[in-house]
This record gives C-alpha cells, sequence and structure tokens, in this order.
C-alpha cells in the first residue's frame, strides 16, 4: 500500500508539476513566456461506427488488438494541458490499457470469454455488450528471447519525453531478460550505429552504461536503422525463440523511407522470416501516431505510446511476456447476433479494424496478433428486443505462434447474457472508459454522457481507487474537468 502511495504522490507531482510550467489555452499549451507549442501530431482521421440493422447484417467482424497507445497518449496530453485530438481517440485502446477479472482459457484452450449486457449508462434505450477475452499463460522460463532495440536518437527525439524517457524504458526492459536472452541495441539519426550486439544479463551493466550515454542529434535515416536491425536479428536468429525488433521513436522517418506504405511492404516482407516487429512511441509535437500503429500491424506486433515512467513500467514489466510472446497470429472475431434478440448494434472502437465477412473467412487476412496473458475487449452498443437474453454467438479465428504453420484454428463461444441490473466492477469501469472516449471525440453518440456521472460512478469502487492504474485514470479525469471547466 505505501508502494501505491507513493506512486500515486509521485504522479500527482508531475501534474502539478506540468501545470506549473505551461497554461491551458483552448487546445494548445503555453510555456512560462506565453509561447504557443504548435501541434502537429498525426493520426488517422477516425469516422465512429454507425447501428446497423440486425434484418440487414447481423455479423461484426474485427481484426483483434491488444494496443495500448491511445489511453497513453490522450493521458500526455491532458496532464500537460493541451486539447485531445479526436482522432487521437481509439476508444478500444483506452480499454485495453487496463486489466480486468476475465477468464483464462480451458486447458486445451487459447482464449478465454466473459461477457456481460448492462444498461447503457448515457443512453436509456440502449444496452452494452462487453465481450473480455484472455489469451493463455505461457511459461517463458525455457524459451529464449532474441530482441533487438531499434532506438531513434535523431534530433527530433531530443525532447526529455522522448530519448530521456526512451532510455529509462529501454533499461526497464534489459532488466527482465532472462539468462538464455540474447539483446542488441541499435540507434538510428543521420546514420546507423550498432551500440552492441547479442549481449547476455552477464553484460547488464555494460549494456546500462552504454544506453545512458546516448544523445539526440542529425536527421532520420530510418531506413539504414531498420536495414542493420534486421541484419543484427537475424545473425542471433533463435530456432523456435522469440525474434523480434522494438522500435522506440517519435516516428518520425524523413530520410530513407518516408512513405507509410513502403515501410509497411518492407516490413511485411520482413515478418516471413519469423522476426516481429512493435513499436513504441514517444513525445508529442510531429509525432506520427498514425505511421507506429501501421508498421507495428505490419510487423505482427503491437503499438504502445510511452508518456511517463509508468506507462514504461506497465509496456515493459507488468505486461513483458504479452510483448515476447505471440500466442496468435492473424486473430479476429466474428458477431453474430441473433435477430430475434438484437435490433441493432453497433461496435465502439475498432474503426479502422474491421473486417468484411470474406476477410474473416480467408486465412490469408492480415489480422492482429495476440501475446500471452493478454486482454482483449469488444464492446458493442445494442438496441434489443423485448425480454432478450440470447444475444447471439462469438467466433474466433486465429493461427498459432509458429510462422510456418498457416493453419487456421478455431474457438467459438455462445454469448447467452441477460441483462445485469447489477452491473460488475470491471463492466463499471470499463462504460466509463468508453463514456469519457465518446466525450473526448464529441461522439454523435454520446447522448446524455457525463464527466460528472463518470466520476461518480468509479469514485465510489473501493477496487478502483486501490488499483494504481484505475486511480491514475481517476485523476486523469478530475484534471480534464478542471482544464475544461475553468
Amino acid at each position: 500500500m505505501k508502494k501505491i502511495i507513493t506512486i500515486i504522490f509521485l504522479s500527482s507531482l508531475l501534474v502539478v508539476l506540468v501545470a506549473c510550467s505551461g497554461k491551458y489555452n483552448g487546445g494548445y499549451l503555453q510555456d512560462e513566456n506565453y509561447n504557443y507549442i504548435f501541434n502537429d501530431d498525426e493520426h488517422q482521421e477516425i469516422i465512429e461506427n454507425p447501428f446497423i440493422d440486425v434484418s440487414v447484417n447481423n455479423k461484426s467482424n474485427i481484426s483483434l488488438s491488444a494496443n495500448t497507445a491511445s489511453y497513453s497518449f490522450i493521458r500526455s496530453q491532458i496532464n500537460s494541458g493541451r486539447a485531445v485530438d479526436r482522432n487521437a481517440v481509439r476508444i478500444e485502446e483506452m480499454v485495453n490499457f487496463f486489466n480486468y477479472n476475465y477468464n483464462q482459457p480451458e486447458t486445451d484452450k487459447t482464449f478465454g470469454f466473459k461477457s456481460e449486457l448492462i444498461q447503457t449508462p448515457w443512453n436509456n434505450e440502449t444496452h452494452l455488450l462487453l465481450i473480455g477475452l484472455e489469451t493463455k499463460q505461457v511459461d517463458l522460463g525455457d524459451i529464449p528471447s532474441n530482441i533487438v532495440i531499434l532506438l531513434d536518437v535523431s534530433g527530433s527525439m531530443s525532447a526529455t519525453n522522448k530519448l530521456s524517457l526512451a532510455k529509462k524504458a529501454m533499461e526497464l526492459l534489459i532488466e527482465q531478460m532472462k539468462p538464455n536472452d540474447v539483446i542488441s541495441l541499435v540507434t538510428y539519426s543521420s546514420g546507423e550505429k550498432v551500440v552492441f550486439k547479442g549481449k547476455s544479463i552477464d553484460d547488464m551493466a555494460y549494456m546500462t552504461s552504454q544506453i545512458r550515454l546516448l544523445k539526440a542529434s542529425g536527421s532520420t535515416a530510418g531506413k539504414k536503422g531498420l536495414d542493420m536491425a534486421y541484419k543484427v536479428a537475424e545473425e542471433y536468429f533463435i530456432e523456435g525463440g522469440n525474434n523480434r525488433i522494438i522500435l522506440a521513436t517519435d516516428g518520425d522517418f524523413n530520410v530513407g523511407i518516408s512513405s507509410t506504405d513502403m515501410l509497411i511492404e518492407y516490413i511485411s516482407e520482413k515478418r516471413e522470416s519469423g522476426i516481429y516487429f512493435s513499436a513504441y512511441g514517444f513525445g508529442y509535437g510531429n509525432f506520427e501516431d498514425e505511421k507506429l500503429e501501421r508498421v507495428a500491424k505490419a510487423g505482427n506486433g503491437t503499438y504502445h505510446y510511452i508518456d511517463d515512467i509508468i506507462s514504461a513500467r506497465k509496456a515493459f514489466v507488468d505486461n513483458i511476456d504479452g510483448v515476447l510472446y505471440t500466442v496468435a497470429r492473424d486473430a479476429k472475431a466474428q458477431i453474430a447476433f441473433d435477430a430475434s434478440a438484437v435490433l441493432e448494434y453497433r461496435l465502439i472502437g475498432y474503426e479502422n479494424r474491421q473486417l468484411t465477412d470474406d476477410e474473416f473467412d480467408d486465412g490469408t487476412t492480415d489480422a492482429g496478433e495476440i501475446g500471452t496473458g493478454l486482454q482483449v475487449t469488444a464492446i458493442y452498443e445494442l438496441k434489443l428486443n423485448e425480454g432478450a437474453s440470447d444475444v447471439g454467438s462469438l467466433t474466433i479465428r486465429y493461427k498459432n505462434h509458429d510462422i510456418t504453420d498457416d493453419t487456421q484454428l478455431e474457438e467459438a463461444f455462445t454469448v447467452l447474457n441477460a441483462i445485469n441490473e447489477n452491473p460488475s466492477v470491471d463492466a463499471k469501469f470499463i462504460s466509463s472508459v468508453v463514456e469519457f472516449g465518446l466525450i473526448l471525440m464529441d461522439s454523435k453518440y454520446k447522448v446524455d454522457a457525463d464527466l460528472g456521472a463518470v466520476l461518480e460512478r468509479i469514485e465510489t469502487e473501493t477496487y478502483n481507487l486501490e488499483d494504481y492504474y484505475r486511480n491514475d485514470f481517476i485523476a486523469v479525469l478530475n484534471t480534464y474537468k478542471d482544464m475544461t471547466t475553468s
């Protein structure tokens, strides 16, 4: 408990320091000299999913993702006194940032399943269907990892919330190494450099010292860095192990490959060798969110945003196994709604991860990758028939972790949910995260969404106050409330 209180105090102190150094003014941050900090971050446009008549189409297909970048980025913006771009709000990533009391899979399954149907807090005419998935927990004790850190040290990374934070995050990653792991570090700016390669846990002091010496300067020769990182990963490739490149950057590739489509093509070709690629974003101002999200997907990896040492610890300590070991490749889900129970449905979030029926059936479709022990949540807003309980069915299709095996596996679940008049703590919290996301987006579907109601719903639950990440979310809500009402 003392540790939690200390972390909360430090996080709160950070918010105060940021607030004291800048002034919120209609979407921009002003420094102590009242100079505006221009916001030129890049996000993919989000077009909200509409309600769909079940009699016209009763199936909803999504590429599953455990990405969490959106929440961390939003948190950073709010704590810095900056307005949140509605296109930065990916509600599924906000929800996926937190942990829930989901079910572990049965012995012979990859996915555990849990669902709950509740009244929509902000709309009396609809209900929320919450679908929670959790992948099996694999013991990685005997599974070696070959990790290549690809670190952007160009001039655009000079801000304290970029390279300085990235270096601390990489130190956390190195501290999680097992005796049979190897790790390498490649940097890029105007040129590429192998700082060290093939190092083991015995070399931790040396690796840490080399990371701390790094400085930001020069342009961004991303292509050369990528080439070198893959070359090193291939040199230390481990058959049957985890082979992965971890990119840490603000996403700015301005020398070499600059087209996102070219990057995707390049990384997609490389993943076929069994070397996966994950991306971690740092900083804001010229932050290329859309590019990092797309290249991570192309590399069979995940995408996260690191806004402080706490989010770095969540990514590289709490969820490290899920980062390193994929249990489901090309994972996708199909919800088939029962027309006798559901009149209309609306998928909340996943706007850029929807699939057609043909893509769901096609075993060659490039879908999402889910690591061991990770959770994924899907939320639907439903218009129900009176007395409805048999909502529909869920089918998950995926491939196992073996890159040489393209067999499409399937797991099916029945979604049998009477409306829960007394929602679980998790359901209340998830609905609160969703409602906040709708407020941030100024969604056309927000109806009676209200920040005060969100706070009241989650502050009354003791569990939310004791869990650090949920408690911090409450702090973010209060900061946003103060920022927008002052």
